[in-house]
């Protein structure tokens, strides 16, 4: 497809009259910037709403609102460069860039040997990481509710279920995506390691 400046852009998506749009960008933008312009060319959309993705593409936002819900969370701060570039957590811990997505930048701290590696990997994808005691793997398990003409929950979706272990205790995203050898770029969802519906 040919590049488009924004306006013509702009004016291609208008033009279309989609029914729907089923957005597949995993982008910070993808998540969030897309989705208010199909919301505002009066296109709906597949997925949560653009206030849910804003707040919830922010790892350590979307902590504070469901702990301040009551919702148990792992003890951590948040670590920002040029600021605060240390950390008073005793390890094991992870970091995790705030607005990154498909685990990338994430890595468990055995040792502090480990940090300064680590936290250099998360801050080449945001300039604030979350900083949390690791929690040793128990079950993941993703499911998805359908809500009805009303905006209520209507329709649970069969639970996936993401297998981890002692030796694999996070999903890295090889786990998530196969990439195209020459361009590095995902290509397709990575097979295997997980399981749908769950047990």
């Amino acid at each position: 497809a040919p590049r488009l400046s924004h306006a013509a852009g702009l004016k291609k998506l208008a033009e279309l009259e989609a029914d729907v749009c089923v957005p597949h960008m995993f982008c910070y933008p993808g998540m969030t910037s897309y989705r208010g312009l199909m919301d505002v060319l009066g296109v709906p959309f597949v997925g949560c709403p653009v206030d849910a993705m804003s707040l919830s593409t922010n790892k350590a936002q979307t902590k504070g609102v469901v702990a301040a819900a009551g919702v148990p969370v792992a003890p951590g701060e948040v670590l920002r460069r040029g600021e605060k570039e240390t950390t008073t957590m005793e390890t094991p811990f992870i970091l995790k860039p705030c607005c990154e997505d498909n685990s990338m930048g994430i890595t468990v701290v055995h040792n502090m040997n480990e940090f300064q590696s680590a936290l250099a990997e998360a801050f080449k994808f945001d300039s604030e990481v979350l900083c949390e005691k690791f929690i040793p793997p128990g079950r993941e398990i993703r499911m998805a509710v359908l809500e009805n003409d009303q905006g209520e929950p209507a329709t649970i979706l069969p639970c996936v279920e993401y297998f981890l272990s002692k030796d694999h205790p996070i999903r890295t995203p090889e786990d998530k995506y196969t990439n195209d050898k020459t361009t590095g770029m995902p290509v397709c969802m990575a097979s295997g390691g997980r399981q749908c519906p769950a047990d």
